[in-house]
């Protein structure tokens, strides 16, 4: 059998020096590996993508695409490599891109490490920030870079790690500002050694940009102290040493793969197939916080051997930005487009937060897993840093929620809650614009998003309780669907379970209460616990107590009986009906 290896990169007629190093390595590993031609391709370049595919000679040619995501220009590869496997007689097996290989976050883990010595940085000063090109047409080009600021945050080599892009928010230019007072590392999610990763980047970020004498040394492409904090930028990934192991590990898969094709092309990755038990399709929601929330759970599936396609759609509740979430129409604004995807076989499984999932759950789906619980309660986050008890009277407060509002005017009868729309960065933006003086936003969210800088207080639990079921994700799947439910069920965690089953059953019983509140939070130590409150819309605490015991329905019915007791007194005084 005569084996061929082609590494296709997006290229361009501005970086031949990037595009002979691309045909250098791939003889390199063609060779290290046992295939009989390696070259390299491009989509602007020497050879174009379609010529050497469609010039390929020989029974199997291995495509390893050396892009970082499974993006815009990825699905063009594909295409182009299922359009070659009808025109030439030999066979085409398509790899996952370099940039989803799990061996990268440990490549860029080792060159964080090493940055961070070099400068000799503090690593609970320090903020890593993962550079992607990210693109609004296609959500999957900034997923990738998102699970490789995840897979680094967990392994703990600096006090966090997040996302930025070139094309999008959070833009690499922005990061400096928003996270103040941190030592940064960025790292330039990029393969090629061209413009953006030694000139656009570098630029961005106020540096002079310089050649690095070796890829070996960990001084980094440029560095410099500005503000009195270091801003270190490295290379891109995909010129550190280690990498041609990920491009032979690839190949190798590419090559086990191929050999069972038929005549017939397999199709592109991320495509759901007959008979495939390991392949779904994830629904999710287009925002930052709902894309992260996606890639965790997916990242969770890969680590079983389940390979998650993220496909992102609008929903009502992302369409009108101008009326309070109450106000908006039907039960399900955040999932009833995700709900007619998953009913019409579009996808094979939703992520939402849990607390946006209506509690009147249609007979169809089921929901199998609900993740561990991140932050359970909220933060305020200040134009001027000021904590809620230091904001001056008459201060304006976004929020979108009655349950925050209701709160707030209880410990601050003098501020003034406005109706706040739009996703967490958004929301974050407008404190820092002046639109508002304050917001009062989920402390998970935040920290999801790597915006834990922009907090100025996390509000004490016993002042102020959030919603039932906040800070945990739950995943939807089709009831009737028992493949998918198998594979989902893996991830639920019974502690988080029990302690929201409480929670949501006591919303349950006042949800349709008017000018009512209702707030819990449970938690399983040494027993299920859960405070819960009842609170007039106005901020008059109608309820506040703690009921402990060991199952949640048990719980939920002792707040729900002492609630009830204690509404039936005051709702002469409070105008409240059922």
């Amino acid at each position: 059998m005569t084996r061929t290896l082609i590494l296709a990169a997006h290229g361009g007629g501005d970086e031949s020096d990037a595009n002979a190093v691309l045909r250098k390595t791939a003889k390199q590993v063609a060779e290290q590996i046992g295939f009989d031609v390696g070259l390299a391709a491009f989509r602007l370049g020497e050879p174009l993508w379609r010529d050497a595919l469609r010039t390929t000679a020989g029974d199997l040619a291995v495509v390893v695409p050396v892009m970082t995501s499974e993006g815009y220009f990825h699905g063009l590869l594909a295409e182009e490599v299922q359009a070659a496997g009808l025109a030439v007689p030999a066979r085409f097996s398509l790899t996952a891109p370099l940039g989803t290989h799990a061996d990268i976050a440990t490549l860029a883990g080792d060159r964080l490490r090493a940055l961070i010595g070099a400068y000799d940085l503090d690593p609970q000063r320090t903020v890593a920030v993962v550079c992607g090109h990210g693109t609004p047409r296609h959500p999957e080009s900034r997923r990738a870079t998102v699970m490789l600021a995840l897979r680094l945050a967990r392994q703990k080599r600096c006090v966090s790690c997040i996302p930025a892009y070139l094309d999008e928010d959070l833009h690499i230019e922005d990061a400096p500002r928003r996270l103040r007072g941190y030592d940064l590392v960025v790292l330039p999610f990029l393969i090629g050694g061209a413009y953006h990763a030694t000139s656009d980047i570098p630029q961005r970020l106020g540096l002079s940009a310089k050649e690095a004498d070796s890829a070996e040394s960990p001084s980094g492409l440029a560095a410099a102290r500005l503000d009195d904090r270091w801003i270190v930028c490295d290379e891109a990934i995909g010129r550190l040493p280690g990498i041609e192991r990920i491009i032979a590990a690839l190949a190798v898969e590419g090559l086990s793969e191929g050999a069972g094709f038929e005549d017939s092309p397999p199709p592109p990755r991320g495509v759901l197939a007959d008979g495939d038990n390991h392949r779904v399709r994830l629904g999710t929601r287009r925002s930052r916080l709902a894309m992260w929330q996606a890639a965790h759970v997916a990242e969770r599936l890969r680590e079983r051997g389940v390979d998650a396609e993220i496909v992102a759609l609008e929903t009502s509740g992302d369409r009108d930005l101008t009326r309070a979430i109450a106000a908006l129409d039907g039960d399900a604004p955040f999932t009833d487009d995700l709900d007619e995807a998953l009913r019409r076989g579009e996808v094979d499984l939703a992520v939402h937060s849990l607390k946006d999932v209506p509690l009147a759950l249609s007979s169809e789906f089921d929901l199998p897993a609900i993740l561990p619980r991140g932050a359970p309660g909220e933060s305020v986050v200040s134009r001027d840093g000021r904590r809620l008890a230091d904001l001056p009277a008459g201060a304006v407060v976004g929020t979108s929620s009655p349950r925050r509002a209701a709160q707030l005017l209880s410990l601050r009868g003098d501020l003034v809650p406005v109706v706040m729309r739009g996703p967490v960065d958004d929301r974050v933006r407008q404190v820092r614009q002046g639109q508002f003086d304050a917001a009062i936003l989920a402390t998970a969210g935040l920290v999801r998003l790597g915006l834990e800088h922009e907090i100025a207080e996390s509000l004490s639990l016993d002042e102020f309780l959030p919603a039932p079921g906040q800070g945990a994700l739950v995943v939807q799947v089709r009831r009737a669907d028992e493949r998918v439910t198998r594979l989902i069920r893996a991830l639920d965690d019974a502690p988080t379970r029990a302690a929201v089953t409480a929670e949501l059953a006591f919303l349950a019983a006042f949800e349709k209460l008017e000018g009512v509140a209702a707030a819990a939070w449970a938690t399983m130590a040494a027993g299920l616990r859960m405070r819960a409150r009842l609170i007039a819309l106005d901020g008059r605490i109608l309820w506040d107590g703690v009921v402990r015991g060991d199952e949640p329905e048990e719980v939920a019915a002792s707040a729900i009986r002492d609630a009830s007791r204690a509404l039936a007194h005051a709702s002469l005084a409070t105008g409240v009906h059922a």
